[in-house]
């Protein structure tokens, strides 16, 4: 029993479409994590997700769009009082909207079902703020039609500060649900 339920998990991995990939004019929304980050421990929680809306042009291959960035942190902070000596904690949080675009080079044909691309995001990580906001994102991803809309996404690849040239660039994953409307 075990052999026909992995044989049948890995024909269905490997098969082929039944479910379309995209074509020219298709508008991709995909909904993402910025970075494998959602975190809660040692008193500090950290949220990063994103909204990007693109648009497949010349055929299936090229995509360009925009998207709204959000991040949410909270941090307990000590404070010892002078006088009396008591520590004291408060929580600090911060809220950041952002904005960016994108470009993609998608290895698909409106016949496949899972495919690879590389592309490039120009973020602008926080709209209210000058300073270390700007920032480059070249990366190589995979997606997996799950149905004819529905796509799961996963990428890799960097984050480069364009602001403070002192910051290394950091290795990020990133994955997310993609709605295709055709």
């Amino acid at each position: 029993m075990v052999k026909k339920i992995v044989l049948g998990a890995t024909l269905l991995g490997m098969g082929s479409a039944v479910m379309a990939g995209p074509s020219e004019g298709d508008i991709e929304i995909t909904f993402t994590n910025l970075g494998a980050n959602f975190s809660s421990g040692n008193d500090e929680t950290n949220l990063n997700a994103a909204a990007r809306a693109g648009k497949f042009l010349w055929g299936s291959n090229h995509e360009i769009g925009v998207g709204a960035l959000f991040a949410y942190e909270s941090n307990d902070v000590e404070t010892v009082d002078a006088v009396t000596g008591e520590t004291e904690t408060d929580t600090v949080s911060d809220e950041t909207l952002g904005a960016g675009a994108f470009y993609r080079y998608n290895w698909a044909t409106s016949e496949l079902n899972k495919w690879w691309y590389a592309g490039v995001d120009l973020d602008i990580g926080d709209l209210e703020e000058s300073g270390d906001t700007l920032w480059l994102h070249p990366h190589v991803g995979h997606k997996w039609m799950l149905t004819d809309e529905v796509s799961f996404d996963l990428n890799g690849g960097l984050n480069i500060d364009l602001d403070n040239s002192d910051t290394d660039p950091t290795l990020v994953a990133q994955w997310g649900i993609t709605v295709f409307f055709k």
